[in-house]
């Protein structure tokens, strides 16, 4: 089929492409392809370093074996989400002896995804959202942040619509913006399963997202009323998308981003995007060809508090049929966009 060869080139170039310019690195990429996730394991040892920054918090510990010390490179979930959970980059210092738990690398024996910290004076840091307590009956972690009452004056005052402040609920667990298989063409399977998540990882370090694999990003997004667009902004990698209410001349080039147009529908805004520049559907092989279409649809709820959302993606040398990925979001007056600051 000329449409599926035509596919098979225009992904393994897009791919040779990042995999030249992009070198791979361990931050920012698939779990699974860097850790093994049927196995935990357990080990104490002294801080020595710590990075408290995006993509993920990392810390490395000098453990002691048979009069052998090792270094373990530990990682974990990114700041933006801990902070907004009740733990900060005070809860670790250099010198602190400490037990971890987590899954352990694949092909590195002294590398960690961390799920569980036991704290000197006793209490034990959940440092990922499913981690359940190992050690202690004390534990840090998870609860719901709260606002300064001059912040939730000013952000009521100042939303209107769709155009706030919206978050994840940061206070519960939220399914992921996905599903667990795709009904892929044969070409775009085969693509897959020749694809290498660890030395073709679209998002290597602090390479940011484009659309439409951007809009699984977790953290809070705002909406601007800028008069004949629409600013979207993104905390993760900083990012705004312009979304443009007017007609506008085709793009000289494709971005990451895309070019999107708008429309309201009542209260819902509609938005096609096109002319996006290495579309990565998601981080595990999916690429979509030319052909894509990709139109999202926010709904606003009846109070105001809910922004619901839904994506849908029609790409006939990728998908043998629409695929469709909802989502939600919600209004917490007080919150804000932090700054990312990623560093690699």
């Amino acid at each position: 089929m000329e449409g599926d060869g035509s596919m098979q080139k225009t992904l393994a170039t897009c791919v040779l492409a990042l995999v030249v310019g992009c070198p791979a690195a361990t931050a920012h990429h698939s779990k699974s392809a860097f850790y093994d996730l049927d196995r935990i394991s357990e080990i104490e040892g002294e801080v020595t370093r710590i990075m408290w920054r995006n993509p993920h918090i990392r810390f490395w510990i000098e453990t002691e074996s048979g009069g052998e010390q090792t270094t373990w490179e530990v990682e974990s979930t990114p700041p933006g989400i801990l902070e907004r959970h009740g733990i900060g980059p005070d809860v670790l210092a250099v010198g602190q002896t400490i037990r971890i738990a987590g899954t352990p690398g694949r092909n590195d024996m002294h590398i960690m995804d961390v799920t569980n910290i036991l704290m000197p004076d006793g209490r034990e840091v959940l440092i990922q959202r499913d981690a359940e307590p190992r050690w202690s009956s004390e534990t840090i972690g998870w609860g719901q942040a709260s606002f300064r009452d001059v912040d939730v004056e000013a952000a009521e005052a100042l939303s209107s619509g769709i155009f706030r402040v919206w978050s994840r609920n940061f206070g519960s667990r939220q399914e992921r913006f996905g599903r667990s298989s795709y009904p892929l063409t044969e070409a775009a399977r085969s693509f897959q399963q020749n694809f290498d998540p660890i030395t073709e990882n679209p998002i290597p370090g602090c390479t940011p997202k484009g659309m439409p694999y951007i809009m699984n990003q977790p953290y809070p997004v705002e909406f601007i009323d800028d008069g004949d667009r629409i600013q979207f902004r993104i905390e993760e990698y900083d990012l705004t998308r312009t979304i443009y209410m007017t007609d506008q001349p085709a793009p000289a080039s494709k971005t990451p981003l895309g070019r999107s147009v708008g429309r309201w529908e009542g209260n819902s805004l509609v938005v096609s995007t096109s002319a996006i520049l290495l579309p990565h559907f998601n981080a595990f092989g999916i690429l979509l060809s030319d052909e894509a279409d990709i139109e999202e649809r926010f709904a606003l709820s009846l109070d105001e508090t809910r922004l619901d959302y839904q994506m849908t993606v029609t790409d006939p040398a990728v998908f043998t049929e629409p695929v469709t990925l909802e989502r939600y979001w919600l209004w917490r007056p007080g919150e804000t966009i932090k700054p990312f600051e990623c560093i690699e």
